[in-house]
Formats: structure tokens, C-alpha cells, sequence
């Protein structure tokens, strides 16, 4: 997950530190379930406590698998239906996130954002270059598509 670049994994807590000042930069994700999106705001998969910031997905150190958990399920009423093998996801009456829908695909695919995992990016964020963002993606795409990260 590039929202993890930099970030300092802590062992004893399995979680990962992120800067206070930066949680509302984060994007909100979504995932596909079902043919439906389902929406993680960024403000249920971070947590601010006692100006301790952490990313509440965590990562399992015995296979490639990231637990979601209370994020995904925050503000979203589930069924799990044992019998016909199903799990259904509504959103609850309060709910701020978006209703459950067919958007189609996202607006940006893994090669769009694949670059930002390669050393070009970090330059380009480091020198706050917004109007050059295509040719340093182009090269990140190239770097990427030849070398990985």
C-alpha cells in the first residue's frame, strides 16, 4: 500500500505510525465485494489517541494478508449469511459513506500509481514539482516496468 512509504512499522503494537498533521491527506479506499464498492474513509482506517497516530489495517507477519476489520465494517450494517455462503454490506442510517453502488471501475488503475513506489517519486514530492507530474511518472512507469521498485 503506497500510503505506507516512510512509515515506521511498530512490532509490539502491529502498527504502523503516521504523522498527526497529515490524517486528513489521506485518501478514502475502496474495495470491490460482491460487484459493489464498498468505502473505507480514511478517518475509520486511521486513529488519533492521545496524539499517537497509527493505520488500523494491519498487516500479519505470516502471510500476505492485511486484516481490515473494524475499518471496513465501520458504519456499515452486515449480514452474514452462513447458509447460502454470502456476507451483505449496506450502509447504516447515519452513515456518511456512499451508498452501495456499480461505479464501474476506479479512476486510477495500479499502473497509474505503480511509479510512486520508485525513487522518482520521492524526488518529485521532494521538490513540489506539481506541473511536471507526467514526465516523472513516465520515467517512474519505465523504472518500474523494467526494475519493479
Amino acid at each position: 500500500m503506497r500510503i505506507l512509504k516512510g512509515r515506521t512499522y511498530e512490532k509490539t503494537t502491529s502498527f504502523y505510525k503516521l504523522e498527526c498533521d497529515q490524517l486528513a491527506n489521506y485518501p478514502d479506499l475502496f474495495f470491490k465485494i460482491g460487484g459493489k464498492w464498498l468505502q473505507i474513509k480514511a478517518s475509520d482506517y486511521t486513529a488519533n489517541i492521545n496524539d499517537e497516530c497509527t493505520l488500523r489495517i494491519v498487516p500479519q507477519s505470516y502471510e500476505p494478508v492485511w486484516l481490515f476489520g473494524t475499518p471496513l465494517l465501520n458504519q456499515y450494517y452486515s449480514v452474514f449469511d452462513q447458509t447460502n455462503s454470502q456476507l451483505r454490506f449496506s450502509p447504516t442510517v447515519n452513515s456518511e459513506k456512499a451508498d452501495l453502488t456499480d461505479y464501474g471501475t476506479p479512476d486510477k488503475s495500479l499502473e497509474d500509481v505503480a511509479w510512486e513506489l520508485t525513487w522518482f517519486f520521492d524526488i518529485y514530492k521532494s521538490l513540489d514539482m506539481e506541473g511536471l507530474y507526467w514526465p516523472f511518472q513516465l520515467v517512474g512507469n519505465i523504472w518500474f516496468g523494467l526494475f519493479g521498485i
